[in-house]
Parts: C-alpha cells; structure tokens; sequence
C-alpha cells in the first residue's frame, strides 16, 4: 500500500491521451482537445513539488503542434508564463532539457536550465549537481 504518511519517496508516472485539433479566433489560433482529432498523447513524471508549482518531466509520444502546452492547460495546470494556454505573462518555463537520437552511433544532448526557470526549479528540489 503506497501513501503520504509511508517513509521513502513516491515517483508519479502518469499520462494523457487526449486528441487536439486546432482552434480559429479572430487570427489567433491554439490547440483545443477535440475527439474527433488525431490521437495526442503525452507522458509525464513528477520530478518535484514547491507552494503551487510542480516540476514535471513531459514525454510526448505523438507529435502535435502545442501538444505539451495544450495537455497541461486541458488537465487545468498551464505551464508557468504560457500566455497562449494559460493567460500567464513572462518568460515560458519550457524547456526541451535533453534529446537522445538513435543513429548510429547514437546522439546526445542535454540544455542547461535557463536562468528564469532555475529558481523556481530549486523550489521543486532541483539540484543543478
């Protein structure tokens, strides 16, 4: 039985499957989950929690315009600063961190964290070690 009150920590690997298609307004457009939409999916694991934010590891699986930005916003929890799925202001806390290429031999690479992302990740438990 896993709980709160259980020593030790507790690792969260959840996902979305949700379909998006793509929303008009008066020029602007987003991506807005409709089932009649291509299949959408996305992974994600809970890295760590601070006073209102959580650090999330997203692992898209399909490959929509958005999907991240869209699936966060549809599960009611928009990524800090997305002013297009989220109403947020300021820097997007976005970051494609690390890609692995299976070519031959294999290609790697992984992003520092931007300045404006850092403390708020310290907050989550992020060690930049």
């Amino acid at each position: 039985e896993l709980g709160m009150n259980h020593p030790g920590e507790i690792a969260y690997l959840a996902g979305i499957d949700q379909p998006l298609a793509k929303q008009t307004i008066a020029r602007h457009w987003k991506m807005v989950p409709d089932a009649k939409a291509p299949p959408a999916i996305t992974e994600w694991d809970l890295k760590g929690q601070g006073a209102n934010i959580a650090w999330l590891e997203l692992h898209p699986k399909t490959g929509r315009t958005h999907q991240i930005r869209a699936h966060c916003a549809a599960l009611g929890h928009p990524i800090i600063g997305d002013a297009v799925y989220g109403g947020g202001h300021g820097p997007l806390c976005l970051l494609a961190r690390h890609i692995h290429l299976p070519l031959d031999p294999p290609a790697a690479a992984t992003a520092p964290v931007p300045s404006h992302m850092l403390s708020l990740m310290r907050e989550c438990g992020y060690d930049q070690k």
